[in-house]
Protein backbone atom coordinates (compact mmCIF):
# COMPACT_ATOMS: atom_id res chain seq x y z
CA UNK A 1 0.00 0.00 0.00
CA UNK A 2 1.33 3.44 -0.92
CA UNK A 3 2.04 5.95 1.82
CA UNK A 4 -0.76 8.46 2.35
CA UNK A 5 -0.74 11.87 3.92
CA UNK A 6 -3.77 12.52 6.06
CA UNK A 7 -4.85 15.33 8.31
CA UNK A 8 -6.58 14.50 11.57
CA UNK A 9 -9.30 17.00 12.47
CA UNK A 10 -10.36 17.02 16.11
CA UNK A 11 -12.81 19.21 17.99
CA UNK A 12 -12.18 17.69 21.44
CA UNK A 13 -10.70 20.70 23.21
CA UNK A 14 -9.90 18.72 26.38
CA UNK A 15 -7.44 16.47 24.50
CA UNK A 16 -3.73 17.11 24.99
CA UNK A 17 -3.13 16.67 21.25
CA UNK A 18 -5.70 19.25 20.07
CA UNK A 19 -3.88 22.41 18.96
CA UNK A 20 -6.97 24.64 19.53
CA UNK A 21 -7.40 25.00 15.75
CA UNK A 22 -9.29 21.68 15.51
CA UNK A 23 -6.13 19.88 14.39
CA UNK A 24 -4.66 16.81 16.08
CA UNK A 25 -0.89 17.08 16.52
CA UNK A 26 -0.36 13.29 16.45
CA UNK A 27 0.97 11.61 13.30
CA UNK A 28 -1.64 8.89 13.71
CA UNK A 29 -4.35 7.87 16.17
CA UNK A 30 -5.67 4.60 17.48
CA UNK A 31 -9.42 4.13 17.01
CA UNK A 32 -11.02 1.55 19.29
CA UNK A 33 -14.51 0.04 19.54
CA UNK A 34 -16.72 1.19 22.40
CA UNK A 35 -17.19 -1.46 25.03
CA UNK A 36 -20.93 -0.80 25.17
CA UNK A 37 -21.43 -2.52 21.83
CA UNK A 38 -23.13 -1.45 18.65
CA UNK A 39 -25.98 0.99 18.99
CA UNK A 40 -25.91 2.22 15.42
CA UNK A 41 -24.99 5.79 16.37
CA UNK A 42 -21.43 6.90 15.52
CA UNK A 43 -20.69 7.90 19.11
CA UNK A 44 -21.69 4.39 20.23
CA UNK A 45 -19.43 2.59 17.77
CA UNK A 46 -15.87 3.86 18.28
CA UNK A 47 -13.67 6.40 20.03
CA UNK A 48 -10.15 7.83 19.85
CA UNK A 49 -8.03 5.60 22.07
CA UNK A 50 -5.12 8.04 21.73
CA UNK A 51 -7.00 10.66 23.79
CA UNK A 52 -5.19 12.01 26.85
CA UNK A 53 -6.70 14.77 28.93
CA UNK A 54 -4.75 18.07 29.01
Amino acid sequence: MANKTQKINCSVSSCRYNDNNNDCTLDDIQVAPCSSGSGGDPEDESYCDSYIIR
